[in-house]
């Protein structure tokens, strides 16, 4: 299972199990439209995420982006964005995934992150100090 889908099961008392769902996900850079920038699919049961590669927080960092969602993991929370300090976090890598993923978000969707508050990308476009200054 990647680290984004158990974040997004975390604390909801399900397991990946309980979605009858493989704990399999092809890592980016292995072919096609899942390379690292293209976008690609991911489908856990009856759900079917689009899936955004956002590096910064993480090389791997990926978004998670299905009807009026979009799980997060540690690229954008509620008035803050993942650290870039740690192993394989890149501040100029972040600034781009701000600017020309989660910027380009459509500000409808609600917003998971992998820690604290739900919100709406509309909401962090508008107000989110640390989002707003990488915006064109």
């Amino acid at each position: 299972m990647s680290g984004a889908l158990a974040q997004a099961l975390a604390g909801t008392g399900r397991r990946a199990e309980d979605y009858r769902a493989p704990t399999v996900v092809e890592p980016f850079g292995v072919g096609g439209a899942t390379g690292p920038d293209a976008p690609g699919e991911l489908v856990a049961g009856a759900v079917r995420f689009r899936t955004l590669h956002a590096p910064g927080h993480t090389e791997g960092s990926t978004l998670l982006v299905a009807d009026d969602v979009v799980l997060a993991g540690d690229v954008l929370f509620a008035n803050g964005v993942g650290r870039t300090d740690l192993p394989g976090g890149d501040a100029a890598t972040m600034a781009r995934t701000l600017r020309d993923v989660v910027g380009r978000l459509d500000p409808g969707l609600a917003v998971v992150p992998g820690h604290g508050p739900t919100t709406t990308v509309g909401r962090e476009l508008a107000t989110n100090p640390y989002l707003r200054p990488h915006l064109r």
